[in-house]
């Protein structure tokens, strides 16, 4: 877990990675509110289930420094 004290709700998240530990940390993020946009060139199956309800958006790439552009 993270600890982060913030109001995230409707707030641009970019999350690098979508294996398991990703998968946690996206969920609570959720779970906050954030506006998902997840880098990573393979998804883990909860991450393509949120992909697939809509609840995030998935980059399928490599991170590159102009991902964090918005």
């Amino acid at each position: 877990m993270f600890p982060l004290f913030a109001d995230l709700r409707d707030r641009r998240v970019l999350v690098v990675g979508a294996g398991v530990v990703a998968a946690r940390k996206i969920d609570a993020l959720l779970h906050a509110g954030a506006r998902i946009e997840v880098v990573a060139a393979d998804l883990s199956e909860p991450v393509r289930a949120w992909v697939r309800q809509g609840r995030l958006v998935a980059i399928g790439d490599r991170f590159q420094a102009s991902h964090l552009g918005g």
